[in-house]
């Protein structure tokens, strides 16, 4: 086969494998041409992908059974050895890395401020020690008769690594698509899980993602017109006023101001005019 059909045979196998059942649910913003354009030659296999694809028919079996994978964060080989007898999943915690892993050794908060390969170094480290007792079990079986293996308990040790592996407060779709693009173009299944603290969030800058829209409240109430949350929080800072006298203004302005939607708000309006019911509800 010439240079150009085998191009053309890895395309159609990209595109298959992401027509599979695994991938049915993503959307990928380039093609499978694009893809297959960014790989060598010598194609490679990657442990990682194994235990992917380990970690996907786990998470659909939790799934169809309503249950869920139950976790913590592992800190050295002692643990994770400890933890495959008893979890399903290892989990690998960004805070816990920034506090007793960082390759500068140096202990930090939970601000994502550690060297950028912490994370992966520690990942790579559990990693490597799952392996070493996944080969140290065989070679114990092995020299076992059957009679005694049969009494003897197996442990799985290669179990799925969850990493927490980077917090970013800008670009997450463009990361998540970058990320995925790496994995196509390695040819594994890694499972991308998008994060965020969002459902907590209480304030915000901007409302130029259209996306956010449904969801933003704002301030009904005449009163507060040109009188914003924020405003009222700069001033009384620069005037020196924190903690409990900061939160109390907050508390006062957010019970006075009759926070909606912008479609409560509209529904609310239409409901005060004074027009007929089918008017009402015209589109």
């Amino acid at each position: 086969m010439d240079e150009e059909g085998r191009f053309e045979a890895e395309v159609a196998e990209v595109q298959a494998w992401w027509n599979s059942e695994r991938f049915r649910l993503t959307k990928r913003p380039y093609t499978a041409r694009d893809v297959v354009a960014l790989r060598g030659n010598l194609k490679q296999s990657y442990g990682s992908n194994e235990m992917a694809k380990k970690l996907w028919r786990t998470l659909k079996t939790h799934q169809a059974n309503g249950t869920t994978s139950r976790t913590f964060g592992a800190l050295d080989p002692v643990q994770v050895a400890m933890m495959a007898k008893y979890l399903d999943t290892i989990y690998v915690s960004g805070w816990q890395c920034s506090s007793t892993h960082t390759t500068t050794n140096e202990p930090g908060p939970d601000l994502a401020d550690y060297p950028y390969d912490t994370v992966p170094n520690k990942v790579e480290h559990l990693f490597f020690a799952q392996q070493y007792h996944d080969r140290k079990q065989r070679e114990a079986r092995m020299s076992m008769s059957r009679e005694e293996r049969a009494r003897t308990p197996y442990v799985d040790y290669l179990k799925p690594i969850i990493a927490d592996g980077i917090l970013d407060l800008v670009a997450l779709q463009q990361l998540l698509v970058a990320a995925r693009l790496q994995f196509d173009v390695m040819g594994v299944e890694t499972v991308l899980v998008a994060r965020t603290d969002a459902v907590a969030a209480n304030l915000i800058q901007t409302n130029v993602d259209t996306t956010d829209h449904q969801f933003i409240l704002g301030a009904t109430n005449p009163n507060l017109r040109g009188k914003s949350l924020a405003t009222l929080l700069a001033d009384a800072m620069a005037t020196g006023k924190t903690g409990v006298e900061l939160q109390a203004l907050e508390d006062n302005w957010l019970a006075m101001a009759q926070l909606k939607t912008f479609s409560e708000c509209v529904t609310d309006a239409i409901k005060n005019m004074n027009i007929r019911e089918d008017e009402r509800r015209r589109d």
